[in-house]
């Protein structure tokens, strides 16, 4: 490969057996790799990643679906290791879908079975969700770590979403129980819900940081904000 930094004039694509592109202020040239759009669709040599392209293309337009949907609950400093992470959890959910050939694969199938939904429990759309859950005969207690704790006249709020969403529209919407508040502490504890409605894709907790001021619920901690799968 090589480097021309001073060129003037019409730039062939093509020298001989070598290719020219421009790179920021500069041409490379570099030798032809014999690689074409024409032998990635034909050759079999290129069969998995045509699959793999396929697959991920449909993948992606879906987890961005989801995310929209369930948007309020996620955090904004951290939106590109958000997307990131809920796509490479879904991608590793995928090979649930054993009715389709790798290539057709899709999540609306792979989600539907047990094996998926027990894989997605305990997924954190919040990368570094700090509080640490434990369900119980009770319900729900959290561990809240120390450095959260300083807020004045902080709460928690919990309340449990459900996603419901149509894999063929692409659009989706949440039902939310009431939201419960509870002063800051080292341990908190939530009433659980007894039962999700049906049609459920996703059974989500929520928890966002409070505090009362003058009897109006204030957000704080906007990014330590989180959406747990349960």
């Amino acid at each position: 490969m090589a480097k021309i930094t001073s060129f003037e004039g019409k730039i062939p694509k093509r020298i001989g057996n070598y290719v020219v592109y421009r790179l920021d202020d500069q041409l490379i040239v570099r030798a032809n790799s014999g690689f074409t759009s024409k032998g990635l669709k034909q050759k079999a040599k290129y069969a998995l990643c045509l699959q793999n392209a396929s697959e991920f293309g449909l993948l992606s337009k879906t987890c961005k679906a989801i995310r929209q949907v369930v948007a309020d609950g996620l955090t904004l400093h951290n939106n590109l290791q958000v997307v990131n992470n809920l796509t490479k959890k879904m991608r590793s959910v995928l090979v649930y879908d054993t009715l389709h050939d790798r290539g057709n694969r899709n999540l609306k199938t792979a989600l539907a079975t047990s094996e998926a939904q027990n894989v997605m429990k305990g997924y954190a759309f919040t990368p570094d969700f700090k509080l640490q859950l434990q369900v119980t005969p009770e319900g729900l207690l959290v561990t809240v770590p120390e450095e959260l704790l300083e807020v004045s006249n902080g709460y928690l709020g919990f309340c449990v979403q459900y996603l419901f969403f149509d894999f063929d529209s692409l659009t989706g919407y949440l039902e939310r129980t009431t939201w419960q508040m509870e002063p800051l502490n080292s341990k908190v504890s939530f009433v659980l819900p007894v039962v999700a409605p049906g049609g459920v894709l996703l059974s989500m907790y929520r928890f966002s940081f409070f505090s009362l001021q003058e009897g109006e619920w204030l957000p704080v901690l906007p990014e330590q904000k989180g959406l747990v799968v349960f």
